[in-house]
């Protein structure tokens, strides 16, 4: 399989095209088969498939794909074991991208989320002619997919789309929602992070909580920091964090995956050595995205990590003593962290015990559990070694 061309975006191109893929499907067991109503967070550093993951979960269970969905996941893992298969093209599926919102201001983050939103409804244009809908319902419809939505309208917006789907199919929607928290992010320092934060909360809130149309939802995001802004509001999500051992192998390479890149073991020793090792349970990985650039380019290492959208937080830090002195422990390894209870963007601007957490959840630390909810960390490999020596470099220059 050539991984050298450009990367196709989404799993049917990949698949469609012969390309190399990471079997994760068992993920599709592990989530689609315990459709109660769910809401899942996983939380993972940019790079390691979390977009892919969820237009993977999307070609399975979604009724609108059912036509391509087996030919697509033939071969795969989760079809070895066809009596435990969950149903396959079954359900009408509602996807929200988050991502990349303009936040320079708040009303620009209110147009971005009513692009989004118009974007999402457009997905399923047969809603605007269904006579199985009421005509109140289809000019909802029409004015959510013209951007002439007000905010109010916004806020619920993503529970009418579940109730349009659910009253057109018949059927339980699932949600699926990419990036969560990157505006948020973003927004820090800005002035107006809570005000964007409550304008994704509401989102969430309405489209996720009590909601009878929904099937399940899987949510991805970088952080679990944002969630603690809307904790009252999202009481029930079921997390996984880099913490959380129970996806392991399920984002990054792992070694076994890296036969399918790295054609001598020298070459796998080497992506490791500079876009490894994270340990996600008892699992280490690689960074998918910088170990196929790597491969792309005739495996010459190089630094390809972009940074993550928590970066300013990190610099803040870096500037405080406390900070400083916390990323020193790291730097040397086997820092001994814990994940508290409250996890806030200012504990960690300020360089408090959140800091390390946040940094290995962007994926600059990697950790290894020690048991009883404490592990070791250390900078990753060496990419993100050369990187971290640059961001702080290029902060402190005049």
């Amino acid at each position: 399989m050539n991984v050298r061309e450009e990367r196709p975006v989404g799993f049917e191109e990949i698949r469609s095209k012969g390309m190399f893929y990471a079997d994760k499907t068992e993920l599709i067991r592990r989530i689609l088969g315990h459709r109660t109503g769910e809401v899942y967070l996983i939380t993972r550093p940019g790079g390691f498939g979390k977009t892919l993951t969820l237009d993977m979960l999307d070609a399975y269970v979604n009724i609108e794909r059912a036509e391509a969905a087996p030919a697509l996941f033939e071969g795969l893992k989760v079809t070895a074991e066809p009596f435990f298969m969950p149903s396959m093209g079954t359900n009408p599926v509602a996807k929200i991208r988050l991502g990349g919102m303009d936040v320079g201001s708040r009303e620009a983050t209110v147009v971005s989320l009513g692009r989004e939103m118009a974007r999402a409804f457009s997905e399923h244009p047969y809603l605007r002619d269904s006579d199985k809908l009421h005509e109140t319902s289809r000019n909802l419809y029409e004015a959510i997919v013209s951007e002439k939505a007000d905010e109010k309208t916004l806020s619920e917006s993503l529970f009418d789309l579940t109730e349009l789907l659910w009253t057109h199919h018949g059927k339980g929607v699932v949600v699926l929602i990419d990036d969560y928290d990157d505006a948020i992010n973003r927004s820090y320092g800005t002035g107006h992070q809570a005000e964007v934060s409550k304008l994704v909360g509401d989102l969430l809130y309405h489209g996720l909580r009590f909601n009878p149309h929904l099937e399940c939802a899987v949510v991805t995001g970088t952080t679990e920091f944002a969630l603690e802004g809307m904790r009252e509001k999202l009481k029930t999500v079921d997390t996984y964090p880099v913490f959380d051992g129970r996806l392991e192998g399920m984002f990054g390479f792992t070694d076994e995956d890296l036969y399918g890149i790295c054609d001598t073991w020298e070459r796998r020793d080497e992506a490791f050595s500079w876009y490894g090792y994270y340990w996600f349970g008892n699992t280490c990985t690689c960074n998918p995205r910088s170990v196929l650039r790597y491969a792309e380019d005739g495996f010459e290492p190089g630094v390809y990590w972009e940074g993550s959208n928590v970066d300013r937080i990190i610099l803040d830090a870096l500037e405080t003593a406390e900070g400083r002195s916390r990323f020193e422990e790291n730097v040397r390894g086997h820092y001994d962290l814990y994940a508290p209870l409250n996890l806030t963007y200012e504990n960690a601007a300020s360089g408090g015990e959140c800091f390390p957490v946040l940094m290995a959840a962007a994926g600059y630390l990697t950790t290894e559990s020690m048991g009883g909810g404490r592990f070791c960390s250390t900078v990753s490999g060496t990419e993100m070694w050369r990187f971290l020596k640059k961001m702080i470099d290029d902060d402190s220059s005049p």
